[in-house]
C-alpha cells in the first residue's frame, strides 16, 4: 500500500507543470516584434522566433490559464509611440506572425495600461512585453516594474511572459526589472551571423536559420535560473526560457522532463531501500 502511495506521488510530479500552476518565461535579445514585419528570410525567422516564443509560454499545455481555464487571449505590450533610431509599432509583426489583433491579443500603451494590465490572469493569459525598438517606452517598462509583484503572482499561477530586446532605444537599466530574477541583461548590438540554437533551443522548433540574419540588441551574462536558448560566436547568452516559480529577486526553476524522472526513480528507489531493511 506504501509502495503504491509513493508510485501515485511520482505519477503526480511527472504532470505537466500547469497542473501545479508554475508559469513560463522566455526573454531574448532579438526583437523579433520588429523584424518580423521587415520582409526576406529574416522576416520568416523572426515570425519563427515569435511563434516558439508564445508557444512555450502560451499554448494549450504550457499555460494553466489558458489549459485549466480555457483564456486564451494575450496582453502585448507596446506601440507607445516614435522612441528614436528605427524604432516602430510592433503590432503588425505580431500580426504577421501568426496572431490576430482583438482576437488573440490586445495592445497596452501609455493611454490604456493602467485598464488592461490588471486583466491578466482574467481576461488575459499572457504578456508578450515590446522590444524596445517596437515601441515600449519608458514610460511603459515603469509600469511593468512597479507591478512587478502583481506579473509574478501572474506567472506563479501560471501565466506566461514572453519579453524581446530591451537593450536599446532609450530604455535605462534593469530592462527586465518585472520579471524578477532577470537581472544579467547588457546592452549589446550586434549582427546575427554566428548564433547558434542549444539543444534547448531546437527543442522549441528553433534553427540557425531562424535566429540569424537580423540585428540583435543584448546579452545575458548568466542563465538566471532559466535555460539556454541560443548564443553568438562569443558564447554571450542571447535567449533565455524556462518554467518555475517567483520569488521577490529569483527565479526557481522546475527540473526537465529528464531529471525529474531520475529525481524521482532515485526517491522511489530509495523507499525500497529503506523498506528492505
Amino acid at each position: 500500500m506504501k509502495l503504491k502511495r509513493v508510485l501515485t506521488l511520482a505519477v503526480l510530479a511527472l504532470q505537466p507543470a500547469f497542473v501545479f500552476g508554475i508559469g513560463s518565461v522566455y526573454v531574448t535579445g532579438h526583437d523579433a516584434d520588429w523584424h518580423a514585419q521587415e520582409g526576406g528570410s529574416g522576416a520568416l525567422g523572426a515570425q519563427h522566433i515569435n511563434q516558439a516564443a508564445m508557444n512555450y509560454v502560451w499554448a494549450n499545455g504550457a499555460n494553466s490559464y489558458y489549459s485549466a481555464h480555457g483564456i486564451h487571449k494575450f496582453l502585448y505590450v507596446g506601440d507607445d509611440g516614435y522612441q528614436g533610431l528605427d524604432s516602430q509599432p510592433g503590432s503588425p509583426g505580431v500580426t504577421l506572425s501568426g496572431y490576430s489583433l482583438g482576437t488573440d491579443f490586445d495592445v497596452a500603451t501609455s493611454a490604456n495600461i493602467a485598464t488592461l494590465l490588471p486583466g491578466l490572469g482574467t481576461v488575459y493569459s499572457g504578456l508578450w512585453v515590446a522590444s524596445s525598438s517596437s515601441e515600449l517606452s519608458q514610460g511603459l517598462l515603469d509600469t511593468l516594474i512597479a507591478n512587478k509583484l502583481f506579473i509574478a503572482h501572474f506567472v506563479n499561477t501560471g501565466g506566461g511572459i514572453y519579453a524581446g530586446a530591451e537593450g536599446q532605444y532609450g530604455i535605462s537599466a534593469n530592462p527586465y526589472g518585472y520579471i524578477p530574477g532577470i537581472n544579467s541583461a547588457v546592452a549589446f548590438g550586434q549582427g546575427e551571423g554566428t548564433i547558434t540554437v542549444t539543444a534547448f533551443g531546437s527543442g522549441l522548433g528553433l534553427t540557425n536559420s531562424d535566429v540569424n540574419a537580423n540585428f540583435s540588441h543584448n546579452i545575458f551574462l548568466k542563465p538566471d535560473g532559466l535555460n539556454i536558448v541560443d548564443t553568438d560566436g562569443a558564447g554571450d547568452i542571447i535567449s533565455l526560457a524556462g518554467r518555475g516559480t517567483f520569488g521577490d529577486t529569483t527565479i526557481t526553476g522546475t527540473p526537465a522532463p529528464g531529471a525529474a524522472v531520475t529525481m524521482m526513480v532515485g526517491v522511489i528507489g530509495g523507499y525500497l531501500r529503506r523498506r528492505q531493511k
